[in-house]
């Protein structure tokens, strides 16, 4: 988080994440992040038990794995912009 903060007051940072970010790329964000969770939230009112447990299985599987890239990603993006 403190990194973030430090990158945010950087001269030049915001109007470079302003240019890349698209509705697109909103979009890409929103559906892991946003929507998955509410989808989820109503298939376990509506599945039968054994299927709403494999699928909360496969869905916490995925983002899991969405959370353990974008951590590496953003290790890796702190070593390389403070040269450790």
């Amino acid at each position: 988080m403190a990194y973030m903060i430090l990158m945010l007051m950087q001269p030049g940072t915001m109007e470079q994440i302003m240019a890349e970010v698209t509705p697109e790329v909103l979009l890409i964000y929103a559906i892991p992040y946003f929507l998955v969770p509410l989808a989820m939230a109503f298939l376990s009112l509506t599945l039968k038990d054994k299927a709403n447990r494999w699928s909360n299985i496969i869905v916490g599987i995925v983002l899991t794995g969405l959370h353990i890239v974008d951590s590496v990603a953003a290790v890796t993006q702190t070593q390389l912009h403070w040269g450790y």
